[in-house]
């Protein structure tokens, strides 16, 4: 797998995400105890069957993602593209990069907030956090979803 390096300017993608009225842009179910059901809900549904998570990216099967993290990430890009489309395009191809080069740092990221399992950690990004699995049998990572930071 090749690395991909892009050239975004991080502080201003992260004022621009910040500065969103939460309020008025609605991001789905951002409810941290909503969230962090749904989360352990997904990481039991894969243990039992991993064939209703897809791969996060063509020809990457080490990465797979729920419908949850699909449904909540154009949710957050169509919030950023009512606003600013360029910055959207930035975010998701910004995004896209740190989610294919996280299994080179996988441990850099820390435990995640959503789980009391160190096999579950959380990549935070640009005010929102995105907790994965690492599951080490089948040597893949799961993404589950992609929240809002509370």
């Amino acid at each position: 797998m090749a690395l991909i390096h892009l050239v975004v300017d991080d502080d201003y993608i992260e004022s621009f995400v910040k500065s969103f009225d939460r309020d008025r842009i609605k991001i789905v179910e951002r409810d941290f105890e909503l969230n962090k059901k749904k989360f352990q809900d997904l990481l039991s549904i894969y243990q039992n069957n991993s064939d209703h998570f897809e791969s996060f990216y063509q020809g990457v099967d080490s990465i797979l993602k729920s419908k949850l993290f699909d449904e909540q990430l154009d949710e957050i890009l169509k919030s950023i593209s009512s606003i600013d489309e360029n910055v959207s395009k930035q975010f998701e191809s910004y995004l896209n990069t740190i989610i294919l080069n996280m299994q080179t740092k996988i441990n850099k990221y820390k435990k995640s907030v959503y789980f009391d399992n160190e096999m579950v950690k959380d990549i935070d990004f640009q005010g929102c956090t995105i907790p994965f699995f690492i599951d080490e049998s089948k040597n893949r990572v799961i993404l589950l979803g992609i929240s809002a930071k509370n």
